[in-house]
């Protein structure tokens, strides 16, 4: 089935980390010897094996008997955008176990809300964003064993850097190129800022600001002024939430 419709060698076989025994092994012991390319020849039948670690939904392996199984398109039909779903899938290493949950799409939906914050930017100055340079950072996560995680931590300190010298379209043209490398930035920024999130377009900046005076005052160990900022942002309907690496994302909470 792979000769006839891949040829061989094909570049990538892929499956479970619960595949590599016995399954990949009969698999490759099977076809090398029916192709004769030698018993320690497996790069004759596939160039590299990857397997992806395992995925759960909230904790909960995600199975069709549990009836948690999430399919992508299923998501985009209920309103998901695409790029949201690759952004939460590739921020865990391809080896790595993935845990599904809102709070992941969430982050992700923030973040690539912030990256078209800058298109609709450099849209409304009439700036041309083709022809960056791709990040050699980017790269050489990617060519690190698919570290796509790292890669898109270079991504967020591109886009920062980005930001903050919004006249250095050199530095802006290099972010979006190295996002698209990776299958973000497609879209029409317009897209992301319906009239429902004019809300979340006016006051960014704003919560930026404090979180940067949150977590300063964090650093300084001053806690009843990070508390009091916490407590500003809730009453404004503006939860934050802390992750383990010490990083603060918002939401809007009704």
């Amino acid at each position: 089935m792979a000769e006839k419709h891949l040829g061989l060698p094909f570049d990538i076989h892929g499956g479970g980390a619960d595949l590599k025994f016995p399954h990949h092994e009969n698999e490759i012991a099977q076809s090398c010897c029916a192709h004769q390319h030698g018993e320690y020849d497996p790069a004759g039948f596939a160039r590299t094996w990857v397997h992806n670690g395992f995925v759960t939904v909230a904790g909960e392996k995600m199975s069709k008997s549990v009836g948690n199984v999430m399919i992508p398109h299923d998501m985009i039909a209920h309103g998901v955008k695409g790029e949201a779903i690759r952004w939460a899938l590739l921020g865990t290493h391809y080896r790595s176990p993935l845990d599904w949950n809102e709070e992941r799409l969430d982050r992700a939906k923030y973040q690539l809300f912030m990256f078209y914050r800058l298109m609709k930017i450099a849209n409304e100055k009439g700036l041309s964003v083709t022809d960056g340079t791709v990040d050699s950072d980017v790269i050489a996560a990617l060519e690190d064993d698919l570290n796509s995680s790292l890669a898109m931590t270079h991504l967020i300190r591109l886009g920062n850097q980005a930001n903050n010298n919004l006249d250095n379209l050199y530095l802006l043209k290099n972010f979006v190129a190295s996002a698209r490398l990776m299958g973000f930035l497609n879209d029409d920024p317009q897209i992301w800022f319906p009239e429902k999130n004019q809300k979340e377009l006016e006051i960014a900046d704003w919560v930026r600001r404090k979180i940067r005076e949150r977590d300063a005052a964090k650093m300084a160990k001053d806690y009843k002024t990070s508390d009091a900022i916490r407590d500003e942002l809730l009453a404004q309907g503006i939860k934050l939430e802390d992750s383990r690496d010490g990083k603060t994302t918002w939401v809007f909470i009704d």
